[in-house]
């Protein structure tokens, strides 16, 4: 079965308008080309018909008579015509119209086809585009001829209106309007330009009134057709010229207007100069926050479109050890790398989870290059001029925890040395009380019977035994104070230790802490606190809330302080 050239573009069209663009884009022809794929779809249908309907090609002269009596070649011609309504110029047309055959005969060279189709088509083609730039061309000059003699008609048309109103225009506008003739002098002029210039200014040179040198009026129009002069009076003026047409002189005449601008130009100057010092102020501002971004103790990193590096600071090149002597390239590498890093890339999808205009702070664990830190991460998105981006900051604290975990062991020993003091308090507390009621009790039942007895007997004898009674009972009392350091409970912790708990025990008693203790006997720190586990299930203090320290110091003070103040006999 035989294919039509209509059915070999419609399945080869995709090619087809990708080379057709290719040549019209190459030739910046790209005005002639529509976005719209239905109108081109509907341009291709209308050539296609033009290609495949059977007219006579011989038509030498009258074309009209031939595109009446032939839809698809109208309809082709007809395409022409739009473009020439557009502005579009003929051998711009035409220099499209020959990248379109030439890609029709290319798509067909190209194709598969066998060699009977492609020389049909060829010649169908170069034969039909060949009578089609005829007709197109000789339409084109046709509808110049027509515009042109209608566009005369109508200026002149517009002309003798013009030159009727001409007065009445020149008296109803605010503006000073004068005309001149092409020799530059001035012919007519409003009320404004006489109450401005005075009354006889007719026959005067347009140059000289309004204070310029003297030249051609065409170098006068050319220099001041669109602008703004100052007459020297403070006075400024923004001048348009006009060409208004011949006369009935045959001469050319122009149209000058001048609208006072003055109040204008001087706001404009004020304009510029705050204009000028806000620029210099922004400029000011801009160096500043530069200054301060650069300087700053913490790593500044700002990031656009994602992960692409915008700016980095001082801080944080010596944070990522980036070379001053790093290019850009470099600096980017580097940067990407470190968010690539496993624990970076929560940090990544946080900023990547923050809305515009969201912020997010945090201590985070960084992990660099050279080992992780400990660091105060704040993070904020913005959004200027349509991009997207986000800064982020980084304060390295690692030196800020070392502080923190020391001032916590420290608050620990503390809490540990109040929990032993007031048991401490507690304990001398209780066993004043115990000592207050023994006292008592042994001075109502056994001295104070012998006071009383010393009182009232007259026996020297009876005096001076009850005397010695009670120096007896008193020195029992102060050689019970008298105990050594040593009690019986503190023998008695050491004897359910081992000799390397006791050793060890009576080291972190003198305030020596694990680090140094396995320094002293050349052991491991692990080994160290292993010993301190054992002692203190030894000691059964694993359920109480009181230090290895705090406890023996206790068991080692609680008889010397409470038999001391046995023996002051403060009671007494």
């Amino acid at each position: 079965m035989n294919k039509t050239i209509r059915e070999f573009i419609y399945e080869n069209s995709n090619k087809f308008y990708s080379l057709l663009i290719d040549d019209i884009n190459r030739e910046s022809y790209s005005s002639l080309s529509t976005a719209r794929k239905k109108d081109a779809d509907k341009a291709m249908a209308i050539i296609l018909d033009f290609l495949e309907d059977d007219f006579d090609l011989t038509v030498n002269s009258d074309y009209t008579e031939c595109m009446r009596k032939n839809k698809a070649l109208s309809e082709f011609v007809a395409i022409a015509q739009r473009h020439h309504m557009r502005g579009i110029g003929l051998s711009l047309y035409m220099g499209a119209f020959k990248k379109m055959y030439n890609s029709f005969i290319r798509l067909i060279m190209e194709s598969s086809e066998p060699e009977s189709f492609k020389f049909g088509a060829m010649k169908t083609v170069i034969d039909k585009f060949n009578f089609g730039e005829t007709v197109i061309i000789s339409e084109w000059d046709n509808k110049i001829k027509n515009d042109i003699s209608g566009k005369l008609l109508e200026n002149a048309a517009e002309l003798s209106v013009t030159k009727c109103k001409i007065q009445n225009i020149l008296d109803s506008v605010d503006n000073i309007v004068l005309t001149f003739n092409e020799e530059g002098y001035v012919k007519q002029y409003n009320f404004m330009a006489k109450a401005f210039f005075g009354d006889e200014i007719t026959s005067v040179k347009i140059m000289k009134l309004l204070r310029l040198e003297d030249c051609a009026v065409e170098h006068f129009i050319d220099r001041y057709k669109e602008t703004e002069i100052n007459l020297g009076d403070g006075h400024y003026f923004d001048l348009r010229i006009k060409f208004l047409g011949d006369d009935y002189l045959t001469q050319r005449e122009y149209l000058l207007s001048m609208a006072d601008v003055t109040t204008a130009v001087y706001r404009r100057s004020n304009l510029e100069h705050e204009i000028s010092e806000r620029t210099q102020e922004l400029l000011d501002e801009k160096l500043f926050f530069e200054s301060v971004f650069f300087t700053t103790g913490e790593a500044l990193i700002v990031l656009e479109d994602g992960n692409r590096l915008n700016k980095i600071n001082h801080s944080a090149c010596e944070l990522f050890k980036i070379n001053k002597g790093c290019d850009n390239e470099s600096i980017q590498r580097l940067i990407s790398e470190f968010l690539d890093l496993n624990n970076n890339k929560h940090l990544v999808q946080k900023f990547h989870r923050l809305n515009n205009g969201d912020k997010w702070a945090g201590e985070f664990r960084l992990t660099l290059p050279h080992g992780e830190i400990h660091t105060y991460v704040s993070l904020s998105k913005f959004l200027l001029r349509d991009v997207s981006y986000c800064c982020l900051s980084i304060k390295d604290i690692s030196e800020l925890k070392k502080v923190e975990k020391a001032l916590i062991w420290e608050k620990r020993i503390v809490e540990e040395k109040n929990i032993s003091l007031r048991n401490i308090i507690e304990t001398i507390r209780q066993q004043n009380e115990d000592f207050q009621t023994s006292f008592f009790s042994d001075f109502e039942r056994e001295l104070l019977p012998l006071l009383k007895k010393i009182y009232t007997t007259d026996c020297e004898n009876e005096k001076y035994e009850c005397y010695h009674k009670i120096c007896k009972k008193l020195s029992v009392l102060s050689d019970f104070s008298s105990e050594s350091e040593d009690s019986d409970a503190y023998i008695e912790i050491l004897s359910k230790l081992s000799q390397a708990e006791e050793r060890i025990l009576k080291m972190v008693v003198k305030g020596q802490t694990t680090k140094e203790i396995a320094e002293s006997l050349c052991i491991s720190e692990y080994t160290v606190q292993t010993h301190r586990r054992n002692i203190r299930k030894k000691l059964d203090l694993n359920k109480k809330q009181i230090g290895i320290t705090a406890y023996v110091r206790h068991i080692q003070s609680v008889g010397k302080d409470i038999y001391a103040q046995i023996g002051s006999f403060d009671y007494l």
